[in-house]
């Protein structure tokens, strides 16, 4: 396939994906996610915990250049249709097939894993773009373009999750293993792969003087039997995600590949491709961080992004097998050699993004998300000053984390991770997204924890200097500490709320602190 028929393919998938991302936040405009919001509420920063920095990079640019939605919107419709392009490049290039190719990227558009994942600041999408783009173009090393491109490819994914890593050291290898059978290996050819594919994940074991920031930890300390359920859950979760349609085109893909010569014109690009799913599957058993309710034998579903693309490739390859088969079986009519294929890719599609924009709509829907959403609009029309009461953050959540890092580095180890937690937010989650959802940020949006330790008399004075205009109490809130007591006492007894917010069970009172 030509390089100018690769461009205009790009050319076309990468606005439909950009504009379908924009529509949709359009839509629904509620961000969700406990990792998004912190990215959100903290995008001044770079450095969060021990999360690798480019997605916040970026983030930081994009609320610096279109502070508000848009950024978001724009930011991670532009990554999804890296992704997109990335993907559609990589299945040509493994096949060699261009309706193969652009079966994969329509398949990858409407997956409603994707969809859903892929609309909020989550570092997947990112690596997901990287990767594929890297090993695009791994084909070409060897040459200065195809090295300059796969080590940029690379090094961004290993800046932006630790999975990212893997994808390098396989490249690496290839590089080297490519070089010894055209008989041009040197021993200069080791030092050139490992500056080539390792440089980022050099520069950060540098800056960290370790795996990541102290107080932070990124590996499970121990091993237990239990973690080895954790790769079954990734891929189950990302066959759950895919129409049994989908699946079985992937399938046939799969045999197509594999055992057809013919049919698989990069071998070894294809060896190493099985290979890095096989590592990232692995390296789950040992992330240091699994989520409730079974933090040893689950991860976050997250991690399913990788092998769906994988399944999307094969789906891409299968799919055009059977679309030309049919045609085909079907050549004595014109009409329906075209239809069936046509209308069987239309069924497909609209499946897939009926239940994405379900699972999206339902995120929007959710009661809590909702009513801090109603909050922060009421708020941000009035363009005013508010104090947020709200319920803490679960203290086993926050005693479990120091507990873990002190398991991992001692009491140093705790103290420094202390200090992580005041660089981020552990402050309420529904102040968070109010915070967020309002764009007002934390001068004229206050957490009532700013006021630990400070009397009645302080409260007042903050609230009289700073124009504190409403407060915000949540349905849920109880007041234990001193200073929300004392909030309650002198802002909320004897008053009526101004407007009440109520989604289900969930609720907010929003009462008018000074006329």
């Amino acid at each position: 396939m030509t390089h100018r028929t690769t461009v205009k393919d790009m050319l076309t998938i990468m606005p439909a994906m950009l504009g379908l991302h924009v529509a949709l936040g359009l839509r629904y405009p509620i961000v969700y996610g406990g990792d998004t919001i912190i990215r959100l509420v903290n995008f001044r920063g770079i450095l969060i915990s021990y999360q690798l920095p480019l997605l916040q990079l970026l983030l930081h640019y994009a609320m610096r250049w279109f502070f508000g939605p848009w950024a978001i919107w724009l930011l991670m419709g532009a990554l999804s249709a890296l992704a997109a392009a990335g993907l559609h490049a990589l299945t040509l290039e493994v096949t060699q097939d261009r309706r193969a190719a652009w079966l994969a990227a329509i398949f990858f558009a409407a997956h409603p894993f994707i969809l859903f994942y892929s609309r909020v600041p989550y570092q997947e999408p990112l690596l997901l773009a990287c990767c594929l783009w890297g090993f695009c173009y791994l084909s070409h090393s060897g040459t200065l373009r195809g090295d300059l491109l796969t080590s940029l490819a690379f090094g961004a994914a290993c800046l932006t999750r630790y999975e990212g890593w893997l994808a390098a050291a396989v490249a690496s290898v290839y590089r080297i293993w490519r070089l010894r059978e055209e008989g041009r290996m040197r021993g200069r050819n080791l030092i050139e792969s490992f500056l080539l594919y390792g440089w980022a994940p050099a520069l950060w074991l540098a800056w960290n003087k370790g795996l990541s920031p102290g107080g932070t930890f990124v590996l499970q300390a121990q091993f237990d039997w239990a973690l080895l359920y954790r790769p079954y859950f990734v891929v189950k979760s990302a066959v759950w995600w895919t129409e049994s349609a989908i699946v079985l085109m992937a399938l046939v893909g799969f045999a197509v590949l594999w055992m057809s010569p013919r049919a698989q014109p990069q071998p070894r690009l294809h060896a190493c491709l099985g290979i890095f799913l096989l590592l990232y599957l692995g390296a789950m058993i040992f992330s240091a961080h699994g989520i409730e309710p079974d933090p040893v034998r689950l991860v976050t579903e997250r991690e399913a992004f990788v092998p769906i693309a994988f399944l999307l490739l094969y789906a891409g390859a299968g799919a055009s097998r059977l679309a030309g088969e049919t045609q085909r079986i079907l050549a004595s009519s014109a009409l329906m050699k075209c239809a069936v294929p046509c209308l069987a890719l239309v069924l497909v599609v609209s499946l897939y993004f009926s239940r994405g924009f379900g699972r999206i709509a339902s995120a929007n829907s959710d009661p809590d998300l909702k009513t801090d959403y109603q909050v922060a609009q009421f708020l941000a029309g009035k363009q005013a000053t508010a104090v947020v009461l709200a319920r803490p953050l679960p203290r086993y959540q926050i005693e479990d984390y120091l507990r873990r890092a002190e398991k991992t580095g001692g009491p140093e180890g705790r103290k420094k991770a202390e200090h992580v937690l005041k660089a981020v937010e552990t402050t309420p989650f529904d102040y968070q997204r109010v915070l967020a959802y309002s764009w007002l940020g934390k001068e004229r949006i206050v957490s009532a924890d700013l006021f630990r330790g400070i009397g009645p008399a302080g409260i007042e004075a903050f609230f009289r200097n700073r124009n504190v205009e409403y407060l915000v109490v949540f349905s849920d809130f109880t007041p234990v500490e001193e200073h929300e007591r004392a909030i309650v006492s002198l802002y909320v007894e004897d008053r009526s709320a101004e407007q009440e917010i109520r989604n289900g069970d969930k609720a907010a009172r929003i009462y008018r602190v000074r006329s």
